[in-house]
């Protein structure tokens, strides 16, 4: 039988246990594990934090241990905030107990130490089971006061991998400074590498930016031996020997991770470095017009994503410069603003697509979708908060409900809310904000847009183009006024055609009726009005004459 023991003092646990409190532990970061060879002991110390943080709750988890059979595939463990003692093995707590699995790979568990300390009123008992099933050997001390110094109870068995141990106090003042736990390897056959899996095969970064690169033994519990990262251009870019890169100058270069176990066991990524693209931050309605290509971000630090979601926009972790500006990246979702179809209003077309960001009709779903149609749904009022610069995008829902556009913390991503979220940013591509952008967006949208399709609508869509071309900057008016080009000769004599229609069909008060869908009850009432005077006319006029 062969053992030999390793300490590992990764933070880890600071914890209070009692049958009624609970565990409470601080969050933070653990050491991994599943890189190295499996140690034959597990010390874990007092202010040591476990990673994730350690579930309070007992809620889904096992009260008792035949409730639950401990595999290596189990993601409960994973899922819990638990401690990863080395691949596949970890250790977790659930009120007042701590459960243990170990792969096989690891051995079993021969002994555990447990020591603790309480107050001087505090009388208490530690059990452990080893296995999962109630007739497994139950090992308790005496039901004794523990009078403030650390006292240690060990257990042992040689036939398990897995267990739990539990603390039973006469009040909360309990505390745990040590868990050891010991393994028999006898007969234990190391898993033998086969390779290394990167977490990422092909990789983007900003000149002057990093990213973090790591691999995985395969299979996950072989020992990968000591990892060395290479660069294949270090005037490109650099990789430190835990696998960050560092982005120097424009170009592209492979790093390259080799395991000291075999040399031919390597991983590689392709890493482009780019030249920063910075958006401008806008904070006033100076910085808004058709044509020019924009972004959203949040927080300094995120921003939308062109990762497309079904009911709002993703982010990303995104860069950005010491003076708040935005540096573009491929997985930045850009949008071009074009005229919304309702006046002082603003359409988000993303780029790449013939579609639009829009809200839904449902007021209870706080949706932003990323590829629908122009509609009143995708038509923004735009404004700024005036003390921090904040960009507010408000859509309206129905008369009583009006959403902005935020960014929400808990869920990380950007949508609709009636209130309540965190205030968005927007950031414009400085290069798109010219007047030939600005007019050739507004033009557009009259020959091939929303008045090409003003058929029944002519005296909304005439107002909802004459207020964007009231938008147009005074150059951007001069091309669309002035320039003999077909889009914009077509554009005039369009506009000029649905302001002979206005002027011929003046608004009435019920031509707001169809925006909101209900042009066949404004029908009605004018039919019913129509029948009305000729009813009139023949009853009073026509019978008068006959008699």
């Amino acid at each position: 039988m062969r053992k030999f023991f390793k300490k590992i003092l990764t933070p880890l646990l600071a914890v209070t246990m009692s049958l009624s409190l609970g565990v409470v532990a601080k969050n933070g970061t653990s050491e991994n594990l599943s890189a190295k060879a499996a140690p034959s002991s597990i010390t874990i110390n007092a202010n040591d934090t476990f990673s994730p943080a350690l579930h309070a709750s007992n809620s889904g988890y096992p009260e008792t241990p035949t409730a639950h059979t401990h595999t290596p595939s189990d993601k409960v463990f994973e899922a819990a905030g638990v401690y990863k003692l080395a691949a596949n093995s970890y250790i977790m707590f659930v009120q007042n107990k701590g459960y243990w699995y170990n792969s096989s790979n690891l051995g079993f568990v021969s002994k555990v130490s447990i020591t603790y300390s309480g107050g001087t009123s505090t009388t208490g008992k530690i059990g452990v089971y080893f296995g999962d099933s109630v007739q497994s050997t139950y090992t308790t001390t005496n039901n004794q006061t523990i009078a403030g110094q650390n006292m240690t109870d060990t257990f042992t068995n040689a036939t398990t991998t897995y267990g739990y141990f539990q603390i039973s106090t006469s009040n909360k003042n309990v505390q745990i400074t040590q868990i050891v736990i010991e393994y028999d390897d006898a007969g234990v056959t190391p898993s033998v590498l086969t390779g290394l899996q990167m977490n990422k095969t092909t990789a983007e970064v900003v000149k002057g930016f990093t990213e973090q690169l790591s691999v995985t033994p395969v299979p996950s519990d072989a020992n990968p031996g000591t990892i060395t990262w290479t660069s294949s251009n270090q005037t490109i870019a650099t990789v430190s020997a835990d696998g960050l890169v560092s982005a120097l100058v424009a170009g592209q270069t492979t790093i390259t991770a080799t395991s000291s176990v075999d040399p031919d066991i390597s991983a590689t990524c392709d890493v482009t470095v780019i030249n920063p693209y910075v958006y401008s931050k806008v904070t006033t309605m100076s910085g808004v017009q058709f044509g020019a290509t924009y972004t959203l971000g949040a927080l300094g630090t995120k921003a939308m994503s062109n990762v497309v979601s079904a009911d709002s926009v993703a982010e990303y972790d995104a860069h950005y410069t010491a003076e708040g500006n935005l540096i573009r990246e491929n997985i930045t979702l850009k949008f071009v603003l074009e005229p919304g179809v309702l006046a002082n209003t603003y359409a988000l077309k993303v780029v790449g697509t013939e579609k639009y960001l829009g809200a839904v009709s449902n007021t209870s779903n706080n949706y932003l979708r990323q590829l629908v149609d122009k509609d009143y749904l995708s038509s923004f009022t735009i404004s700024f908060d005036t003390d921090t610069g904040d960009a507010i995008f408000s859509v309206v829902i129905t008369q009583t409900v009006t959403k902005t556009i935020r960014y929400n913390e808990t869920y990380p991503r950007f949508s609709t809310y009636a209130s309540g979220q965190t205030a968005v940013q927007l950031f414009v591509d400085p290069a798109t904000q010219t007047a030939a952008n600005e007019a050739a967006s507004f033009a557009n949208d009259v020959w091939n847009g929303q008045g090409a399709n003003a058929n029944g609508s002519c005296n909304a869509i005439y107002g909802a183009l004459s207020s964007a071309y009231n938008r147009l900057g005074t150059d951007a008016k001069t091309i669309v006024d002035t320039s003999s080009d077909a889009l914009y000769v077509n554009a005039r004599a369009r506009m000029a055609y649905l302001e002979a229609w206005d002027t011929l069909n003046p608004s009435s008060p019920l031509a707001g009726i169809s925006k909101t869908n209900t042009t066949l009850s404004a029908l009605a009432i004018i039919t019913l009005l129509g029948i009305s005077v000729i009813a009139l006319y023949y009853f009073f006029i026509r019978k008068k004459r006959y008699n």
